[in-house]
């Protein structure tokens, strides 16, 4: 008997350690890789982000820079340097406040303005490296940029570091040129910054300058294109993630890694090993038990039958994962009490049947695995779906084994891994990135254009394809009309809320603006409420409705409304993006509104500025009552020329103001000279041609009216040099005032003055065109001859007299 009890026990053991060890190798082709994955995938993305981080704080680094080099004072000190603009706007606060470690200006020539270091550490002023120097060479594209939207941005490997650097031309505050200049900031990207990127991202965060080191595990080998994030698990029992950035110059130089403790692999194998050892418990327990009552069992067969059939059933029960086997004809032999929880059918119901719980679609993956694993014995496993008895799918794993007897393979052991709730998770997951990405896209959207109705388009394509609905539009809220109106849509058959027109608290979505919360209709069908108004709505067949309000800044913008043509279960989740999504048209729509107030200021004040330079046109008129009229005829004509000459709408625009005040510098001439009846003396020809000058002076303080000084200081020069107030010759004349010139002489031969009557066209013009190459530049004299002979010009009559 004693011998027979030591059998028992042994059969226990083989069969608790069978088991035990099925389950681990199960775990081991089905668990373990999936800890080992997730942790691969968590470093994978955490080196994403340490990189989006540092990238960002290049492109912040740029931003910056744009603001400055795009300004007024440093085009002017490009221009002409001053201690001045450096005392005044680069004090030493500067470069702790930008976190700056360099700082350098340059004009068009390559010649260093200004320069200068500092040490963020001990906040002192330093010369700037050698090696920084060496980089800015005339030659180098941080300095000699070509066009005025160029901008250089990136990673600068020098010797004593990295360095985040950023180059843009120096531009007027309005950002255009000509350029004067660069102007280049420089941040190293030191032990200090490295922590404050760790601190950003709450990751143990190391950035290595590439071309020294040692090879150890977790060195990353730069590539050709876009270097990969590289994974490396490491003996210490930590894992190691690294990417490579290229520098400016597209050569692989910054080595930025993280490295975190294998927790995610450490707690599956925890979980695993607590799991086998419970159940190498559990069954040793049993395995006693069953000994225990062996004595009393082995005196019947009967008896003998009936302990083993509940040491199945304990061993059975002890199982919390489904287990099946099927002999070679593909009968299922065994059918364990989780395998009848998973799938609702009991083993009288499928037992020496094939297993039930195989869909059409799974067939001949099963049946794959079978085959194989009937010939060649080794473990194998598939990812399929199942089915419940009551049909509700399963994303389930199995992984099998064979079953060998005395004849070789009788059959196949099968254990099922549920992944259902893996799967969930991870589209839910999938599903959060992609709205994260939608919400990225709206807010890129949003930044690159202040037109709303592409903003908007771009919302409302995210709204209805991430929330999965048929319709959405937008109503923006006028202030002054306190109505809300139709602005864009998508999705609908016919243009039933187009003409939408509801004040604060009509309909629905005037309740939701009025009452700033969201409204929702379940079903359209029973309770439609004021969109029953709607024309042709019963053709959109729609049932469930939103309406969320757009606040931005405390203040309504508008109405999001979001239709659909089913009922359909929201969560949480899905209201909390619809009110994500509304913050961002609700933005979107303020900041047009605030860039179109600022045009329309922007216009006003244009105007009123040009209303002004009339006025004074005007006043310069009346006081010379010999020429009246005659401002606003050679502005005019002026226009013509220099339209025909090709000359672009915005020099037009400086031209008319030139025009207007051509003669704004006479206002410092004595009346007594400006209004002498008889000829000039020599010495009061001297003071009149002082009006030029005046008008240099009177003008240049202005900054609105700079680019207009060309007319009025130059339209007495001559082609040849002759002319005054500076004697300029040729091209060196501005092109407007040539123009100007030719037309202002045209008007003054062609009207009547107190000193001689006016001259025939022909005569005056046969004077102009002796004159080209003298006084008057050729080509514009061509010009002109070609606009009258076309009949562009209008001849005047004589001047008014008083």
């Amino acid at each position: 008997m004693g011998n027979l009890r030591t059998k028992a026990a042994a059969v226990v053991a083989l069969g608790v350690i069978v088991l035990v060890a099925l389950l681990y190798g199960a775990a081991q082709l089905t668990l373990l890789p999936s800890y080992v994955d997730l942790e691969r995938r968590q470093i994978t993305e955490h080196v994403e982000r340490v990189r989006d981080a540092l990238l960002a704080e290049v492109d912040d680094l740029d931003r910056q820079l744009g603001d400055w080099a795009a300004w007024d004072e440093t085009y002017d000190y490009a221009a002409k340097p001053s201690t001045a603009y450096v005392e005044r706007n680069i004090p030493e606060a500067t470069f702790a406040d930008l976190r700056l470690s360099a700082m350098a200006i340059f004009n068009t020539t390559g010649k260093m303005l200004y320069g200068r270091g500092f040490d963020l550490a001990t906040r002192r002023p330093t010369a700037l490296s050698a090696a920084f120097r060496n980089v800015l060479r005339p030659s180098s594209a941080l300095v000699s940029h070509r066009t005025i939207d160029s901008s250089i941005k990136g990673i600068l490997l020098l010797p004593e570091g990295p360095m985040l650097v950023a180059s843009r031309p120096v531009l007027t505050s309005n950002r255009t040129g000509p350029l004067r200049g660069a102007m280049i900031w420089g941040r190293y990207l030191d032990a200090r910054e490295v922590s404050r990127l760790a601190n950003i991202t709450h990751l143990t965060v190391a950035a290595k300058p590439l071309g020294g080191g040692s090879d150890a595990p977790g060195r990353v080998r730069p590539g050709t294109g876009q270097a990969p994030i590289e994974v490396v698990i490491r003996p210490d029992g930590m894992v190691f993630g690294a990417t490579v950035l290229s520098d400016i110059f597209g050569r692989p130089a910054l080595e930025v890694s993280v490295v975190e403790p294998r927790t995610v692999v450490k707690q599956g194998q925890a979980i695993i090993w607590y799991f086998l050892g419970w159940f190498a418990a559990s069954g040793l327990a049993f395995g006693l038990f069953v000994v225990s009552l062996y004595d009393r069992l082995a005196a019947s067969r009967h008896e003998r039958r009936a302990t083993e059939e509940r040491y199945r059933a304990l061993v059975d029960q002890a199982s919390p994962m489904a287990i099946f086997a099927v002999d070679r004809a593909g009968r299922l032999q065994t059918w364990n009490p989780a395998a009848e929880r998973l799938f609702g059918w009991n083993m009288k119901e499928v037992l020496r049947k094939p297993p039930p719980m195989l869909r059409e679609d799974a067939q001949d993956a099963y049946s794959s695995l079978f085959a194989d694993i009937s010939t060649t014995g080794n473990p194998a496993g598939i990812e399929t779906t199942l089915k419940r008895r009551d049909g509700i799918p399963i994303a389930a794993e199995i992984s099998a084994t064979a079953l060998r007897g005395p004849a070789g393979i009788e059959g196949m052991m099968a254990v099922v891994t549920d992944l259902t709730a893996r799967k969930e998770a991870a589209a839910r997951i999938e599903r959060q990135l992609q709205r994260l990405a939608a919400l990225r896209m709206i807010d890129s959207a949003i930044t690159a254009s202040l037109e709303l109705k592409v903003t908007l388009d771009v919302l409302l394509d995210q709204v209805t394809s991430q929330l999965g609905i048929d319709a959405a539009n937008v109503l923006l809220f006028d202030r002054q009309l306190q109505r809300l109106n139709f602005g864009a849509g998508r999705g609908f058959r016919t243009g039933v809320l187009q003409y939408s027109n509801l004040r604060l608290g009509e309909g629905l979505a005037g309740v939701a603006a009025l009452e700033r919360r969201l409204v929702h209709v379940a079903d359209l069908r029973a309770d439609p409420g004021t969109l029953a108004r709607a024309p042709h709505l019963a053709r959109e067949d729609f049932v469930t409705y939103f309406a969320v309000p757009l606040i931005a800044k405390g203040d309504v913008q508008g109405v999001l409304e979001v239709f659909h043509r089913e009922q359909i279960d929201t969560d949480d989740e899905w209201i909390r993006f619809l009110e994500a999504l509304a913050g961002q048209a609700a933005i979107a729509i303020d900041n047009s509104r605030l860039f179109e107030n600022l045009q329309r200021a922007s216009s006003e004040l244009s105007l009123a500025y040009d209303a002004t330079l009339e006025g004074w046109s005007r006043a310069l008129d009346l006081r010379d009552q010999e020429t009246e009229g005659h401002t606003q005829r050679v502005t005019d004509l002026t226009l013509r020329l220099a339209q025909s000459m090709g000359i672009g709408d915005d020099d037009l625009i400086h031209a008319r103001r030139g025009a207007l005040l051509h003669d704004i510098g006479k206002m410092g001439i004595p009346d007594s000279i400006l209004l002498k009846p008889d000829r000039l003396t020599g010495d009061e020809r001297q003071i009149i041609e002082r009006h030029p000058t005046y008008a240099y002076a009177l003008l240049s303080p202005i900054p609105f009216l700079r680019k207009a000084l060309d007319i009025p200081h130059c339209h007495h020069e001559k082609w040849d040099g002759t002319g005054y107030p500076r004697g300029l010759r040729g091209d060196a004349i501005p092109l407007s005032a040539r123009v100007f010139a030719v037309v202002d002489v045209w008007d003054a031969l062609t009207t009547d003055r107190p000193y001689r009557a006016a001259w025939p066209p022909p005569k005056a013009l046969a004077y102009i065109t002796e004159q080209a190459g003298r006084h008057f530049d050729p080509a514009v004299v061509d010009a002109f001859v070609q606009l009258l002979n076309a009949g562009g010009l209008a001849t005047p009559s004589s001047a008014p007299r008083s």
